[in-house]
């Protein structure tokens, strides 16, 4: 029995898709101040980690972290406008079906000699859950060397703008990497909106 050549239907497709996107400038100085005053006053301040078993890799990712909590009063504001921007994103470019932020949004602060080597922020356990992950941009660009955030895309390395206030939104399973700092620190928060498993 021979396969016929093509399905009978055309699956949706999506015409708009980009591995990674972003829109900079979307936080104002006194929204980047709060989130920056956050960290600074963040009292959870510990090694990175690189699974929810608390697991610290030194090999694959170096920095510090402090967490907001999705329904934290001072960071609500920044919270909504974050999610704004993923749902309306979301729409235009990949259409996955979302929930919100299940997780703490976090704020990682890269000192000299820090980075996180390549990885997806999609694997086993609650990160399976992860759809889209934002990145913001807290720390002017002037202010370090090194530490770009680089997207693996086919074989090109391609670097998200290091603006203060932009957003870098991608699917969670896209491959990417903070360089190392060379010199100063690198502020950034970085969130995951959730959804069921992909199906």
């Amino acid at each position: 029995m021979s396969l016929p050549n093509q399905l009978p239907f055309l699956p949706p497709q999506l015409e708009n898709y980009l591995d990674a996107c972003w829109i900079e400038g979307y936080f104002n100085e006194t929204e980047l101040d709060l989130l920056n005053k956050l960290y600074n006053d963040s009292a959870n301040k510990r090694g990175a980690e690189v699974s929810d078993q608390g697991i610290v890799q030194p090999d694959l990712r170096k920095s510090t972290v402090a967490f907001l909590e999705p329904n934290s009063e001072e960071a609500r504001a920044v919270i909504q406008k974050l999610g704004q921007l993923a749902i309306q994103i979301n729409a235009q470019r990949y259409k996955f079906e979302l929930l919100g932020f299940y997780e703490p949004l976090q704020i990682a602060e890269y000192g000299n000699g820090d980075f996180f080597d390549w990885h997806s922020d999609f694997s086993a356990g609650s990160a399976s859950t992860r759809k889209l992950s934002l990145s913001i941009q807290l720390s002017d660009p002037e202010k370090y060397e090194g530490g770009n955030l680089q997207f693996q895309i086919n074989t090109n390395h391609v670097n998200a703008p290091r603006t203060k206030g932009t957003v870098i939104i991608f699917p969670s399973f896209v491959l990417h990497r903070v360089t190392p700092i060379i010199r100063g620190s690198r502020r950034s928060l970085v969130g995951w909106v959730t959804g069921m498993p992909f199906k």
